[in-house]
């Protein structure tokens, strides 16, 4: 492993634990010292101004939709049939979407473990939610996206869907507290889980693709 290499390993390393550590210890805080004031102040004021309008309500409802697991379901089967027809087999975007929905998977797990580990309460002005608020799985799911489908895409397709994607991830936040799903700090939360997976598992496969496939050319060779 060169040196660029390693550096690369260890920024996705550094940046995931940071990201995750980080997530966690703002969920510990909320758990024992109650949610800040100005944090369920702006929740409240977000919510209200929102919910003002019908047509923003509406707006703010597909927004959420968009992040739902049903949703993201789809997404994965779109970039499949992407880099199936568009890519051949050897393609670094194939592994980039394998990457994509690992990170899902990690990033879900880790919400999951939060959720039910800290068993925080949602916003008592939640209507149409139940369980628990800490982090925001809907804004994970987009942030884990917004690192990841551009590199699945690649190009300048990639770059402008870097852009649109982390539009995205911010109106996914917004969605979340404005229905009353959420405070601003679950959405802050799920923003770091999100970063923090994608960032781990870029780190473990750059590990494996400068590492373990330099070693096995290294065998090839020897024998």
């Amino acid at each position: 492993m060169n040196k660029d290499s390693k550096s690369k390993v260890k920024s996705y390393l550094v940046l995931g634990i940071a990201f995750i550590t980080l997530a966690t210890v703002l969920g510990i805080y909320m758990k024992f010292l109650g949610n800040p004031s100005l944090d369920t102040s702006l929740s409240y004021e977000i919510y209200s101004l929102i919910n003002s309008s019908h047509s923003l309500h509406s707006f703010m409802l597909v927004i959420s939709y968009s992040a739902s697991v049903l949703a993201v379901g789809v997404y994965l089967l779109i970039m499949l049939i992407y880099v199936m027809v568009g890519t051949n087999k050897d393609d670094i975007r194939r592994r980039y979407l394998i990457i994509t929905i690992i990170a899902l998977i990690l990033a879900d797990v880790v919400v999951a473990i939060l959720k039910f580990s800290l068993r925080i309460p949602r916003p008592p002005w939640a209507i149409e939610s139940s369980g628990y608020t800490y982090p925001s799985g809907h804004v994970t799911r987009s942030s884990v996206l917004a690192i990841l489908i551009p590199k699945v895409f690649g190009g300048k397709l990639g770059n402008y869907l870097m852009i649109i994607t982390w539009v995205w991830v911010f109106l996914t936040c917004l969605s979340r507290v404005s229905l009353g799903a959420h405070y601003v700090i679950d959405v802050v939360g799920g923003v770091l889980t999100g970063v923090g997976s994608a960032a781990l598992l870029l780190s473990i496969y750059e590990f494996l693709r400068t590492s373990v496939v330099i070693i096995r050319e290294e065998a090839t060779k020897c024998s």
